[in-house]
């Protein structure tokens, strides 16, 4: 009997904690960079590929009759590269790094960024012509929701590049 008095209150005080809010599913944007990986790259040193984007968020959210201030945040979904029109393989890469800043990074080496995807593991080594990267947990609203952002990808190799490799990065991220 008294284990039923102490249950309930247990019950009712474990059904009562709600997780905090992440907000609702408003609409997925995909983005595409390329750039060109040279043959003949440093193993020794991380290397850097910039790419200025175009947001395209307040034509995505006026055209779903919403305002900035409706978006709660905008998170990673999901991020690959893959070499064009070859099928070099990516198995040089010992680690990749997908980052967002709001300046150009190549005039303020000290701009603030977030990491939005990454991959860093032994499964590199076995890597084809498509890296799938895995999205962080970061909110990247203030930069997304710029008229422009910059996307870099920073590579490290465990070997040096013996091919140029013409490389596309597609990503998606959440709007909520």
């Amino acid at each position: 009997m008294r284990a039923i008095f102490f249950l309930i209150p247990v019950i009712a005080i474990l059904t009562s904690c709600t997780p905090e809010d992440e907000g609702a599913f408003l609409f997925d944007i995909p983005y595409q960079a390329s750039f060109v990986m040279p043959a003949g790259l440093d193993p020794f040193q991380g290397h850097f590929f910039v790419n200025r984007i175009d947001s395209r968020m307040a034509a995505n959210l006026s055209e779903r009759l919403l305002a900035a201030e409706d978006v709660i945040s905008i998170d990673p979904r999901s991020a690959s590269i893959s070499a064009i029109g070859s099928n070099a393989r990516y198995d040089m890469i010992r680690e990749i790094s997908v980052r967002i800043y709001n300046e150009n990074p190549q005039s303020n080496s000290l701009a603030p960024w977030l990491e939005l995807f990454y991959r860093d593991d032994e499964n590199l080594r076995n890597a084809g012509s498509t890296i799938d990267l895995l999205p962080t947990q970061v909110n990247a609203r203030d930069e997304a929701l710029e008229d422009e952002f910059y996307i870099v990808v920073l590579v490290f190799l465990r070997a040096p590049t013996i091919q140029t490799i013409d490389t596309r990065l597609d990503l998606s991220l959440v709007v909520r």
